[in-house]
């Protein structure tokens, strides 16, 4: 997924997201962009609580930090299926947005 500057890889494994991620490597040499290790972060999703997942992982030559959520195109994605968080955050938002509307 991309939109502007902002680039998703998603695999349903570490070698296929890897794959993925050198595909990209490969158009953005071609079209002279640089991959930003330092802002570039990975987050392992799965249904189960049992999956390894490493601090961090490394493709070539890089190597990429773990994260446990991030903001996308102002929604909260993280690694579990719970959108309580998401939900409550909304809640706040609006309920911010609406207070401030109304004292102006």
């Amino acid at each position: 997924m991309a939109y502007a500057d902002d680039i998703v890889i998603i695999g349903r494994s570490l070698p296929s997201m890897k794959g993925g991620f050198h595909l990209l490597e490969d158009a953005s040499i071609e079209v002279g962009l640089v991959i930003n290790e330092g802002k570039t972060k990975y987050m392992a999703a799965a249904n189960t609580q049992n999956c390894s997942k490493p601090l961090a992982i490394e493709i070539g030559g890089y190597s990429f930090e773990r994260v446990e959520s991030y903001r996308n195109l102002g929604s909260l994605v993280n690694g579990d299926s719970n959108v309580s968080e998401e939900n409550t955050n909304l809640l706040i938002a609006t309920s911010r947005s609406f207070w401030t509307k109304k004292s102006i």
